[in-house]
């Protein structure tokens, strides 16, 4: 798919509506941001980094707002409700969508987890982070978005991945204060932990937690 340029040098490839909006049904979203392309100017394509101005964390970190980022892998947009599908397949995403902005138009930066989600949690594209290919992982070099939320907002970061393509020894647990791997496992139906399984581990750690960050 092409996107037309813009006068910065990026390429648009995301339009939003807001909640109530008639819905736009399309076959594929991936991410909600949209990077540099190959051909943007090099100051553009740079991965974005800690300034050297800002703070070390942010002095007010208890107005902060929390931020989640639900990563669903391979997921259909045209099979989601707030795209215009017919069947209740996914009421609770349709709900956060109408209460919320919805992107009718993304470009995924790569059509397979690494990189895409590299893309996500970097802000550049797969040749710049390096997370490419299966034997590829993060350039250390290249800032995430949780080492920026900790060293410049003073929040606390916290993971929990169920997909071994965005594993810790592969320079994705960069950033966080609390990293929860849940394994694959081949022997039951899913291969992936469930969703419920995965709420559930996310629940316990929001129990424990008695910190006062963000």
């Amino acid at each position: 798919m092409r996107v037309p340029r813009m006068s910065d040098g990026t390429r648009s490839g995301v339009n939003w509506r807001r909640a109530n909006d008639p819905p736009t049904t399309f076959a594929t979203v991936s991410t909600a941001r949209v990077f540099a392309t190959p051909g943007t100017p090099a100051e553009a394509r740079a991965p974005l980094a800690p300034s050297a101005s800002a703070p070390a964390a942010r002095d007010a970190t208890r107005q902060a707002p929390d931020v989640l980022l639900y990563v669903i892998d391979t997921l259909r947009a045209d099979h989601l409700g707030c795209y215009g599908y017919q069947r209740p397949t996914s009421t609770r995403i349709d709900a956060l969508a109408h209460d919320g902005i919805t992107f009718t138009r993304a470009v995924a930066q790569a059509p397979w987890t690494r990189p895409s989600v590299a893309s996500i949690l970097t802000g550049v594209e797969p040749l710049v982070h390096g997370a490419s290919s299966l034997r590829r992982q993060l350039r250390p070099d290249v800032p995430t978005l949780a080492e920026i939320l900790r060293t410049q907002g003073g929040y606390e970061t916290v993971a929990f991945v169920t997909n071994a393509n965005v594993a810790g020894r592969l320079g994705f647990a960069r950033g966080f204060d609390t990293w929860v791997e849940l394994p694959e496992d081949q022997t039951r139906p899913e291969l992936h932990v469930p969703s419920r399984e995965l709420v559930a581990a996310v629940r316990a750690w929001l129990a424990r937690r008695s910190g006062t960050r963000p």
